[in-house]
């Protein structure tokens, strides 16, 4: 009876491992990001931002890849940033769910929450399902704070 139970424990970790091995493989079937993705950006990271702008800038995209912010600490506003030397503005959301209304082409979430709050942030969004990918970068103090 015992040998019973443990080939068929066996079997069912085959199973998963298969599975996961499926899940895995086809992560990287579809490119995380094209010339044409259009993210939304939560939290006020400025100079990240900023930098994704100059390589979009650089790569020759006629358009930005950031479409909008999401920083529930403040109102709806606009914040400048810059394409080339032209100033253009982006707008930023306190909710998700108006950032998504009204960006409906942005198919990327990229997540700059806290740790502590990087997971409630990300299911706050709604109709994840439409998105390609969510990206979770907490940041780096919460995680030096983890590795001493």
């Amino acid at each position: 009876m015992a040998d019973a139970m443990k080939s068929h424990q066996d079997a069912d970790v085959l199973i998963n491992f298969a599975s996961l091995r499926s899940a895995y493989e086809s992560t990287f079937e579809t490119p995380w990001f094209t010339p044409k993705t259009k993210a939304i950006v939560w939290g006020m990271q400025t100079r990240a931002v900023q930098s994704l702008l100059d390589f979009d800038f650089v790569c020759s995209r006629k358009e930005g890849s950031v479409v909008a912010i999401v920083y529930p600490f403040t109102g709806d506003h606009k914040q400048k940033f810059y394409w080339g030397h032209k100033e253009i503005l982006i707008p930023v959301y306190k909710n998700m769910a108006d950032a998504m209304k009204r960006h409906q082409d942005a198919d990327v979430l990229i997540n700059f929450a806290s740790l502590r709050s990087a997971y409630e942030s990300t299911f706050e969004t709604p109709s994840l399902a439409q998105r390609r990918w969510v990206a979770l970068n907490q940041d780096a103090s919460k995680l030096e704070t983890l590795e001493a």
